[in-house]
């Protein structure tokens, strides 16, 4: 017989960056537990809000009876020199309420012991669940956690109340002085008083009529159709793939209704960074665009509650963001006073890390490997000068106020700035391109100078940590080296074009000069730099569906080259499961095996006796020739 479980820990405000992994951790972790406890979970379900993470699930009433086998003592202490039982055998058998005579032999370890088969009666769920959710509780990790009152435990935020119940019985335990009951609660506002649930199928009704929406990806999909109408009866549109901006207002509201505000249409003169950087981070508004991808002076917001009748909601987002909107335009104006190559002596006092200098030396390092990179990527003698010139003003925009204050937009008002002073529009658009991509499959650079810009500012910087011996280590990477690597490689395979690293590492090694006392020297740091490239390299071929063996074969050799691992990878997936190819293998695995059991390196083609070895050694030339030629063509060839 099955029954209905339901488990909400009722808690203040979440964090909204909390919520998914909170959520993904309460599913798993909660099978294991109850999979473990042998009730046969079915159904799993999680649901969150910012004030409760609720799991339901369909479980057994009963544990089943199971058979154990249980170790008993070694065979040599449990029996005398005549094979009768021993002291020791005969307590193991009347602690497990088993007969001497049913026990029986088994290796174990390398030894021999004795074991009793032990038949154990199921428990109800209802006992068992008081054990598995206390310690389902108590198993979250938060990347912060606090204590409060004078409980022994850390959450994210404190626990309020705890439903659990199994069909319509409350499972009894007790956490942090919360006991465990059927009491949970509606929208705070508007439904403060306790809620009593008389049977777990019926929690997610009566929230539903206190006003709250539990179930998550209903939530979300709610919240999509209120924005997306709100801005269409506008004459307008937002951007539905901000899938980010999506997810976290569905993790900061429990009862979503829609405000739509509007701001002075002159502020649409800044740049559309500047408006809606403030809007989507800091004030989590969604912006509405005209069908030219033009701003309109309008916003959209979520709220927490019932509609915004009165529009008092409205009113107070509207001064909310003009605030903001106006000291970014103050901001914009003042930071156009000063020009980007001017704020380089202004550089100087900004480190780039304690021990790797200033952002005026990374600058200055900057500008003479970002050519040097653009040239590998078959740019243009104009285009690896912009590169060049790119580089020398691509960290002067840290020093502007608008950074300073929307930290988001480092580079994009570099960019800005630039064409403000006059500097070339490629110029602008590569200091604008430098810090892409910044996220997994975030936008890439789309000009050579961009590219040679933004792997110059990502090799530059992971030779500088490597070299001082700031490596990932485990879930460790402070300084987003991971990132960075795995950017290096999404913009080499963007260009289509052979980039080898490794030259490139020790260039960037060298332009640190003597100004920096590295940890490792340039050959440790080139080789720690080549296993974690590949490292990560591994991880994207992986992730892009290509076989394990063929991703071992080929980061197992060759030039640390990005795209020529794609590209190799790529020709060998096509093949690998041919009959040439196979035939080809076979017979490279039966000529390795005769070769291993050679004496000497040294080979006599005049010793050879027959025609046919001749022959045999001329092919081989003649496809080592071609092999060659074309692993330096590509790989693929």
């Amino acid at each position: 017989m099955n029954k209905k479980l339901l488990f909400e820990i009722g808690v203040e405000e979440l964090p909204a960056r909390f919520i998914p992994g909170a959520m993904r951790h309460m599913a798993e972790r909660g099978e294991q537990l109850l999979s473990a406890a042998r009730l046969r979970p079915q159904s799993v379900e999680v649901s969150a809000t910012p004030r409760r993470l609720v799991l339901s699930a369909t479980v057994s009433a009963m544990q089943p009876d199971q058979q154990k086998e249980v170790k008993g003592p070694p065979v040599k202490a449990a029996y005398d020199a005549q094979g009768a039982f021993t002291r020791a055998a005969l307590g193991f058998a009347r602690g497990q309420g088993v007969s001497a005579e049913s026990l029986y032999r088994a290796p174990y370890e390398g030894g021999e012991y004795v074991f009793a088969k032990v038949e154990e009666r199921g428990r109800s769920a209802l006992e068992v669940l008081a054990e598995v959710l206390p310690e389902l509780l108590l198993s979250f990790s938060f990347p912060k956690a606090m204590r409060w009152a004078s409980y022994d435990i850390k959450w994210a935020r404190p626990i309020r109340w705890i439903v659990a119940l199994l069909g319509d019985q409350v499972i009894n335990f007790e956490v942090a002085g919360i006991q465990a009951d059927r009491q949970t609660y509606g929208l705070r506002f508007l439904h403060p008083d306790p809620i009593s649930v008389p049977d777990a199928s019926q929690h997610e009704r009566l929230l539903s009529e206190a006003h709250v929406i539990l179930n998550h990806e209903e939530r979300y999909r709610t919240i999509k159709q209120l924005v997306q109408e709100a801005a269409a009866q506008r004459g307008g549109h937002v951007d539905e793939n901000d899938e980010a901006l999506f997810r976290e207002v569905t993790d900061i509201n429990e009862y979503p209704s829609v405000v739509v505000g509007g701001f002075d249409p002159e502020y649409l003169k800044l740049p559309v960074e500047v408006i809606i950087t403030p809007m989507r981070l800091h004030q989590k508004y969604f912006p509405v665009y005209q069908t030219d991808g033009s701003l309109l002076p309008l916003f959209i917001t979520i709220r927490n509650g019932l509609a915004d009748e009165q529009g008092n909601v409205r009113v107070g987002n509207e001064k909310v963001l003009a605030a903001r909107l106006a000291d970014a335009a103050f901001f914009y104006e003042e930071d156009r006073k000063i020009k980007l190559v001017d704020r380089l002596p202004r550089l100087e006092t900004l480190v780039f890390q304690e021990k790797l200098g200033t952002m005026r030396c990374k600058a200055e390092r900057l500008q003479r490997l970002a050519p040097a990179i653009c040239r590998v990527l078959g740019g243009s003698a104009q285009e690896c000068a912009t590169a060049e010139r790119a580089a020398l003003l691509s960290k002067s925009d840290l020093v502007t106020n608008m950074v300073f204050e929307f930290t988001e937009l480092q580079g994009v008002m570099g960019g800005h700035y630039a064409i403000s002073d006059g500097e070339d529009p490629a110029v602008a658009k590569a200091i604008s391109e430098q810090y892409r991509p910044n996220s997994s499959g975030g936008a890439l650079p789309e000009t050579v100078a961009g590219r040679a810009l933004a792997l110059a500012d990502k090799i530059d910087s992971l030779t500088g940590y490597f070299g001082i011996g700031s490596i990932p280590s485990g879930s460790q990477d402070p300084f987003a080296l991971r990132r960075a690597a795995l950017g290096v490689i999404a913009i080499i395979k963007e260009a289509g074009v052979r980039v080898a690293l490794t030259p490139l590492i020790k260039q960037a090694y060298d332009l640190y000069g003597g100004d920096v006392q590295f940890k490792n020297d340039r050959s440790t740091t080139c080789s720690l730099l080549d296993e974690f490239f590949r490292g990560r390299m591994r991880s994207a071929l992986t992730e892009d569906g290509y076989r394990y063996d063929l991703v071992d074969a080929v980061l197992a050799g060759g030039e640390l080259d990005p795209f020529d691992f794609h590209t190799r990878i790529a020709a060998l997936d096509r093949v690998s499961g041919t009959e040439d190819f196979l035939t080809a293998l076979a017979v490279f695995n039966r000529a390795g095996n005769l070769a291993s059991k050679a004496t000497t390196d040294s080979f006599d083609r005049g010793a050879l006796p027959e025609e046919a070895d001749q022959q045999l050694v001329a092919a081989y030339e003649n496809a080592r020739q071609k092999v060659t030629e074309a692993l330096h063509r590509g790989g693929n060839g």
